[in-house]
C-alpha cells in the first residue's frame, strides 16, 4: 500500500480507538483495501450489487398410496351458490314489476 493511500486511511481512523483497523490493513494492498471499502459502504447504505445463490438439496419424501391422507370433497361453485339462494329466500311474494303512472 502506498504511503498517500495509507495517509488517507488513517486521517479517517481515529487515534487510539481504531487502532485494531490500522493494524488489520497493514499489510493489504491499495486495490484489495479499497475493493474493501467500497463494498464495506454499500452493505451499510443496503446496496445489494453482488448476486449470491444458495443451493439445498433435500430428499424428496412421499408417502405411501396408503398413508396419504384423503382431501375432503369440496362442492362445486354452483352448488354453494344454490345453496346460498335457498337460505337468503324469503317466504314473501315475488316481487312483481308495477309501472308508475305519470
Amino acid at each position: 500500500m502506498s504511503d498517500k493511500v495509507r495517509k488517507k486511511l488513517e486521517a479517517r481512523l481515529r487515534d487510539g480507538r481504531d487502532e485494531d483497523l490500522k493494524e488489520a490493513t497493514a499489510g493489504l494492498s491499495s486495490g484489495v483495501l479499497s475493493e474493501m471499502v467500497r463494498d464495506g459502504m454499500r452493505l451499510m447504505l443496503g446496496i445489494r450489487t453482488k448476486m449470491t445463490t444458495e443451493i439445498k438439496e433435500r430428499p424428496l419424501i412421499v408417502p405411501p398410496p396408503d398413508n396419504r391422507p384423503t382431501l375432503p370433497s369440496r362442492p362445486q361453485p354452483l352448488e354453494i351458490i344454490l345453496q346460498q339462494k335457498e337460505k337468503t329466500a324469503s317466504p314473501s311474494r315475488p316481487t312483481v314489476f308495477k309501472p308508475s303512472n305519470r
